[in-house]
């Protein structure tokens, strides 16, 4: 089965992403991308839609003399939280998880990945000692119906260990 005809499920992870139906029967996945706030909108089908961002209202504090943001001060989060469940309010977001054929917005690195990079090219094994193994590990993980969801890093999904994070 290719990845366009699979659908893939995903479900919310923490604070890093959260995922449901909205009041208009679409799918949705949304949260924290830094400096911003992003949904990713999909059909009752799982085909994606659109992609809609907004700024943060209270940015979050940099550590000091540089350019890192402090994601995890406490006024942040809470400002951040309040902010994202307004927007779930907005559009009758109801948490759960959704199912989504497969999609990867380039601009903010966020979709599916069937493979992980290990798994993709296993050429430079041939001949090696490990050739067995990778390949192996290649079954094993297209058997399981592994795949990878990025959104601020890869998140493992395969049946019972939806949202393991790699």
């Amino acid at each position: 089965m290719s990845a366009e005809s699979r659908v893939f499920a995903v479900g919310s992870h923490d604070f890093s992403y959260f995922t449901g139906i909205i009041a208009d029967n679409r799918q949705v996945v949304m949260g924290l991308l830094t400096p911003r706030v992003v949904a990713y909108f999909f059909d009752a089908d799982g085909a994606f839609q659109e992609r809609e961002t907004c700024d943060w209202e209270y940015p979050a504090p940099r550590v000091r003399n540089s350019d890192i943001w402090r994601l995890n001060d406490a006024e942040f989060q809470a400002r951040l939280a309040a902010q994202i469940e307004r927007w779930q309010q907005e559009i009758g977001f109801v948490p759960g998880v959704i199912e989504i054929q497969w999609f990867f917005d380039e601009e903010l690195s966020v979709g599916i990945e069937t493979l992980p990079e290990s798994l993709r090219d296993l050429s430079w094994s041939k001949g090696e000692p490990v050739e067995y193994e990778m390949k192996a590990r290649l079954e094993e993980w297209q058997a399981a119906g592994s795949f990878l969801f990025c959104w601020d890093r890869d998140y493992l999904m395969a049946g019972e260990d939806e949202g393991l994070k790699t």
